[in-house]
């Protein structure tokens, strides 16, 4: 295991009513920690170092959210340390918002709504008040006729929300990164979970954010990460996309090493433990795992 990726999402001392439901994510100070660590214990990687195979530590950052730009890039900067960002096409320039926000954002607007709001959003949702919640967070993406009744239901509007707090990174932010020597690629379109398509269209999402980012932002390179995990994904999928980008990043763990451009990751923001201590926790894990299958 030469190569250990590692990802985060956000970083920031606020509330993001866009994913606090759904994910927590590092405050600045223990973000700060884990670099202080990162850059005593491991060599941590470009894209040459990648392509090269040396041993190192990769940093990446999913979702394109607005913090990788104000908070995240000045503190890489500090320390001197390359990262990948992994952005959503669809929701550069907040154009759209991803499914999974605008359910958080309706869950964190629930205890200003009022008992009649309550009941009409059990209506819709056939359940009881109490269950709302629960609900709200079991739904799948293609159900996007009931996300949307919901959301005027709560009085919720995604499109002055986007306009007013543009949760997501901007196209002259990625430039000013990219320009710093920072790289950048695709997170498919709208993040949706790739196991409800059939393998072509897996493929093809894959395939065209990498190349849309490429193309958009004249890069040398083609780069995707997976949003949610790899669950559903065939072989061949892996060797289609494997032969038309440069590399595939993951979001499962240390265990499913498909191609040699598909580099799984794992990330600590869940977890209490000291970063080196729980990479080096995932490095049992995944030794033990060889060993037994």
């Amino acid at each position: 295991m030469k190569i250990i990726p590692i990802y985060y999402h956000l970083v920031s001392n606020k509330r993001n009513p866009l994913v606090e439901n759904l994910y927590t994510y590092k405050d600045i100070a223990s973000f700060r920690k884990d670099l202080e660590v990162l850059v005593k214990k491991y060599d941590i990687l470009d894209l040459n170092a990648i392509k090269s195979n040396k041993r190192g530590l990769v940093l990446t950052f999913d979702d394109g959210f607005s913090e990788c730009y104000n908070i995240i890039f000045p503190i890489l900067k500090e320390f001197s340390i390359p990262a990948f960002f992994f952005v959503n096409n669809d929701f550069i320039d907040n154009k759209d918002m991803f499914f999974r926000a605008k359910i958080s954002l309706l869950i964190s607007r629930l205890d200003y709504l009022s008992p009649f709001t309550h009941q009409q959003l059990s209506y819709v949702l056939e359940c009881k008040v109490t269950k709302i919640k629960s609900q709200i967070l079991a739904i799948k993406n293609h159900d996007k006729d009931k996300i949307n009744s919901l959301l005027t239901i709560a009085d919720i509007d995604v499109a002055k929300y986007l306009a007013e707090k543009k949760p997501y990174l901007s196209t002259e932010e990625i430039k000013e990164m990219i320009n710093a020597g920072y790289y950048l690629g695709g997170h498919t379109s709208d993040h949706s979970r790739l196991k409800y398509f059939n393998s072509l269209e897996q493929e093809k999402r894959i395939v065209d954010s990498a190349h849309d980012i490429k193309t958009r932002f004249n890069l040398s390179y083609s780069l995707c990460s997976l949003p949610h995990n790899d669950q559903g994904l065939k072989k061949v999928v892996f060797q289609n996309v494997s032969k038309q980008i440069d590399y595939l990043f993951g979001g499962y763990g240390l265990n499913h090493q498909i191609e040699n451009n598909y580099l799984q990751r794992i990330s600590n923001e869940h977890s209490s433990l000291r970063i080196d201590k729980f990479i080096n926790r995932w490095k049992v894990l995944h030794h033990i795992k060889r060993i037994i299958t």
